[in-house]
């Protein structure tokens, strides 16, 4: 796959294994870019991108950048974001 990042192959391989859960619930994305705004930034589509691209829309995906998350400060970071 040309031009898609690892964490846009990820968030497309978590949709497909746990699509039925992901459906009902606010999925909260911590990563250290936005997935959905570097395919859309991408100058030729090709017939993959465009297919990820629907089938993320149909998420109800936030995006939350990851910025110098380290160590057990994760864990704190989750918690904050839950509540």
């Amino acid at each position: 796959m040309y031009g898609l990042g690892k964490a846009t192959l990820a968030l497309v391989w978590a949709t497909k294994k746990l699509r039925y859960y992901m459906l009902t619930h606010v999925v909260h994305v911590v990563a250290p870019l936005d997935p959905i705004r570097y395919l859309l930034q991408q100058p030729i589509m090709s017939g993959k991108v465009v297919r990820y691209i629907v089938m993320l829309s149909e998420f109800d995906l936030r995006y939350i950048l990851q910025k110098s998350i380290k160590g057990r400060v994760v864990s704190n970071f989750l918690v904050e974001v839950i509540d």
